[in-house]
């Protein structure tokens, strides 16, 4: 996989060829992308401190069917371990003797049932928030001095993706530098006062 750095405005107006930011095929479809950058600091406030001063960049890429339909599976298959999670809490709440029980057998089948649920659950949690990452593309977003707008570098893209864009931006600045008026020519020198010949002084 290669990378490759692009406007903001480029990634909001789906400004792409129609190449596969994943399998570098020709596209079918749009997918929709929430690109987030987290400074290391903010995660001294806690979750709600990184999520306020995380920076979010939304846009579409170009994609194969399969290719978003392997990203959605991916992300289903995440989600669908909090309620196995769930269920393994349950199990284990039903399974577990009372207080006044000396049953080990069962005390150990329903701690073994809450730490797979302990255990499903995180990795729900983490699937989602970095799943994207394995399976997908991911962005790191920075804001160069005297821009407007952010420069995105795309990451784990297909390198046919990567030249796609390449020429077009390199196409769209030839177009650019095409539209420009010439420029003036420079001005004659100024003539000398006084006639040509040997000076005397």
């Amino acid at each position: 996989m290669a990378s490759v750095k692009v406007w903001q405005s480029q990634l909001q107006r789906n400004d792409f060829p129609p190449v596969c930011a994943m399998t570098g095929a020709q596209a079918e479809m749009w997918r929709k992308f929430t690109f987030t950058n987290t400074p290391p600091w903010a995660f001294m406030f806690g979750a709600i401190g990184a999520a306020a001063f995380a920076t979010r960049i939304t846009g579409h890429l170009p994609l194969t069917r399969q290719a978003s339909q392997r990203m959605t599976r991916a992300r289903w298959v995440f989600a669908l371990l909090i309620p196995l999670g769930v269920a393994f809490w349950i199990g284990s709440a039903i399974v577990s003797p009372g207080p006044n029980s000396t049953d080990s057998t069962a005390s150990a089948i329903s701690g073994f049932l809450f730490l797979f649920g302990l255990l499903a659950f995180f990795m729900a949690v983490i699937g989602i928030l970095l799943g994207r990452g394995w399976f997908g593309p991911t962005a790191r977003i920075t804001q160069p001095r005297g821009q407007s707008e952010a420069l995105i570098e795309l990451r784990r893209v297909h390198p046919a993706f990567v030249t796609a864009v390449q020429q077009l931006q390199q196409a769209r600045a030839a177009q650019l530098q095409a539209a420009q008026p010439p420029s003036a020519p420079p001005p004659p020198p100024p003539q000398s006062p006084f006639p040509p010949g040997k000076f005397s002084y």
